[in-house]
């Protein structure tokens, strides 16, 4: 039974309590398995994309809990690179993880992959094309939009993360003999 003394947690505190566990589980991993072995490119790269998941989660608790617009604007400049670097460090991961990093196919994605993450990086840094200044939603006091250019950050995220589930599954069947 629930102690009538005790405060409940409000949506934001329990937002920010999942953040804070993403970052910090997140990060943990990351750091591990780098190092675990830190010469080996699937460690240096999985390390990344725990980073970049960290990033986000780390600096979105500070977005959505900053006291003014100020703040909550500095947070959310800052916290796009993490958000941007996401999808193509996991997809990297996936071709380092199923062994596809000899492939001619597979470098052009890469590179197609992260020479798309830096144009965005470029948008949002020197022209601030990729969020508008974050503003209340729901029970957030401050929360990310992105602009008509932003749209274009998280379909690149679901085109390369399905590619990336794509592959997975495809090395799952083979290995498994299905």
């Amino acid at each position: 039974k629930f102690d009538s003394r005790l405060q409940r947690m409000t949506l934001l505190q329990h937002h920010i309590l999942a953040l804070s566990l993403t970052a910090i589980t997140i990060f943990g991993l990351g750091l591990l398995v780098f190092l675990a072995e830190p010469k080996r490119r699937l460690n240096q790269v999985f390390g990344l994309y725990s980073l970049t998941i960290s990033w986000w989660a780390f600096n979105e608790i500070f977005l959505v809990g900053a006291a003014d617009q100020k703040a909550a604007n500095f947070w959310a400049y800052i916290e796009w690179p993490g958000v941007i670097f996401i999808a193509p460090t996991f997809l990297h991961t996936v071709f380092l993880l199923t062994e596809e990093k000899r492939k001619k196919a597979t470098r052009v994605i890469l590179t197609v992959a992260y020479f798309v993450g830096f144009v965005f990086l470029a948008l949002h840094l020197l022209f601030r094309l990729i969020a508008m200044p974050p503003k209340p939603a729901g029970y957030l006091r401050f929360f990310n939009e992105v602009t008509s250019v932003g749209l274009l950050v998280p379909l690149t995220f679901l085109v390369l993360v399905n590619i990336g589930l794509w592959k997975l599954w495809w090395s799952f069947r083979s290995a498994s003999g299905q």
